[in-house]
């Protein structure tokens, strides 16, 4: 593969190899920080459910208050926050806090 540019020395280089590199780097999250490994953890688990009271899951964050993870779900163009309280420090509090809200707050 080449890849050029006017007036610029062309790169010449393994297409295949790229694409490889490529994949890996997309798999890779070690450059996250712990608020964004843990809300694209829950956005997997909550992803397509909906609440007792049928408001459908759309994202979740760390960043809107300290310690706390919110969810936006929405119903008929209404949007409702929930949160629940983690300790803002580690993937394994967020989970498990997360699948007890899940299995109290939305159905299977």
């Amino acid at each position: 593969m080449e890849w050029s540019c006017l007036n610029r020395k062309s790169a010449v280089f393994d297409a295949e190899h790229f694409d490889s590199f490529v994949a890996t780097l997309v798999k890779d999250n070690s450059w996250e920080p712990v608020g964004r490994t843990v809300e694209r953890h829950l956005n997997e688990i909550f992803a397509g459910r909906k609440t007792g009271d049928g408001y459908a899951f759309d994202w979740s964050s760390t960043r809107v208050e300290p310690n706390v993870m919110t969810l936006s779900v929405t119903k008929n163009g209404h949007q409702k926050l929930l949160q629940f309280s983690w300790d803002g420090e580690t993937v394994a509090s967020a989970l498990s806090r997360g699948q007890q809200f899940l299995q109290k707050q939305f159905n299977d």
